[in-house]
Formats: structure tokens, C-alpha cells, sequence
């Protein structure tokens, strides 16, 4: 897996608390709200996204289970 940024670790941080309070159910509903709380940085927003799809695929190769 990629290391991150310094920027795109902050934007990690940002999105999975955005995610648990405000219980976003898409990736562009997440990716929306960051932006709006931190316009201008859309390349962290990507980063941090990225990264944590690829940890997620790497941690259910066979897909997430439904509970």
C-alpha cells in the first residue's frame, strides 16, 4: 500500500470521522462534504480516499460482508 502525504493522512482523519458522524452512504456524498469543509484541497481528498479503498480491498479481497 501507497504511503500518504502528510496533507492526505490529515484528509484520512477528516473522512473517517465525516463517515461515522455523518453516516454518508457513498463515496461522493463523503467526498462532497470534505469539500466543503476543506475546498481546495481536492488532491488530499483523492488521496485519502484512494488509500482507504486499497486498505479496505486489501482486508476483503472477496468484498466487504453484509452484516
Amino acid at each position: 500500500m501507497n504511503e500518504l502525504t502528510d496533507g492526505g493522512y490529515e484528509m484520512l482523519r477528516a473522512a473517517v470521522n465525516a463517515a461515522r458522524q455523518f453516516q454518508c452512504q457513498s463515496v461522493q456524498i463523503l467526498k462532497d462534504r470534505l469539500l466543503l469543509t476543506f475546498p481546495g484541497r481536492e488532491v488530499e481528498i483523492n488521496e485519502a480516499i484512494q488509500f482507504w479503498a486499497e486498505s479496505v480491498r486489501q482486508r476483503h479481497p472477496n468484498g466487504v460482508p453484509a452484516n
